[in-house]
């Protein structure tokens, strides 16, 4: 038999000794291009228990001093730069770009720390793809992917939507700081995103993730779109999100 390291006790001891959790890197992330077949990696991805999949960023946990002093920030590694390719053993893997990190000499906890893309990822990105992210965020990395046609997301969900969907609509809603395009309402408490959507435009090309397919709207807004979206809002469920929407609204 042989023994799962990602499991268990021995799991539990490495995480300590190495600062990240052993299951970052393996056995669930892989390069793009091994979950799609494309010809090039461009990014890391995550394979959840449902079989979707997110894209992700590197960073390194602890941090030293002197770096926080001179105004300095962990970077977020999109590809294998020189400075991932020599701090693997001690990246930890993540999907969202804020995140905590840690100063080694005092000990201090930084949290919910947004980071900018690494430079040299992006200078691998442009030489793989010509694909040019004038952003330097994370969620212009992930849409500016989507928008180009060989490295975006090609496989859908039973709904049709793109395995990484969720994390391209967190993405796009990023990017308009959660204010419906609509009504202009602005979502004063992240804690309910739900009540903030990303709708495509052409609602039947729902793999078309480019930008200009795109609105944030909140949910009301979202259920009058056209005759369809009204319907797809009659659920019990869609129709709990509306009235909750409409008691938030009215305690502000």
């Amino acid at each position: 038999m042989i023994y799962n390291f990602f499991l268990g006790h021995t799991a539990s001891t490495l995480s300590k000794l190495i600062g990240r959790s052993v299951s970052d890197f393996e056995p669930q992330t892989y390069p793009l291009h091994e979950v799609e077949g494309q010809s090039d990696a461009v990014s890391y991805v995550k394979i959840d228990s449902d079989g979707k999949f997110c894209r992700l960023g590197f960073y390194l946990r602890y941090y030293k001093n002197k770096y926080l002093i001179l105004g300095k920030t962990p970077s977020l590694h999109i590809d294998f730069c020189d400075n991932i390719a020599e701090l693997k053993h001690i990246m930890r893997a993540t999907n969202s770009p804020v995140v905590t990190y840690y100063s080694k000499e005092n000990g201090k906890a930084y949290p919910n720390q947004k980071l900018k893309v690494c430079q040299k990822c992006l200078s691998l990105l442009k030489e793989k793809t010509s694909m040019s992210i004038t952003g330097k965020t994370f969620e212009d990395f992930i849409l500016s992917v989507e928008e180009n046609d060989e490295t975006k997301c090609k496989v859908a969900d039973m709904d049709g939507y793109a395995l990484n969907w969720q994390q391209i609509s967190r993405a796009y809603r990023e990017t308009k700081n959660y204010t419906c395009e609509k009504c202009a309402f602005k979502l004063p408490n992240l804690s309910y995103s739900r009540f903030m959507q990303t709708h495509h435009i052409d609602s039947f090309a729902k793999l078309n993730n480019k930008r200009s397919n795109l609105k944030c709207l909140c949910v009301k807004c979202h259920s009058e779109v056209d005759d369809y979206h009204t319907q797809q809002f009659t659920t019990t469920e869609n129709q709990l999100l509306l009235a909750e929407f409409e008691e938030y609204k009215r305690q502000l």
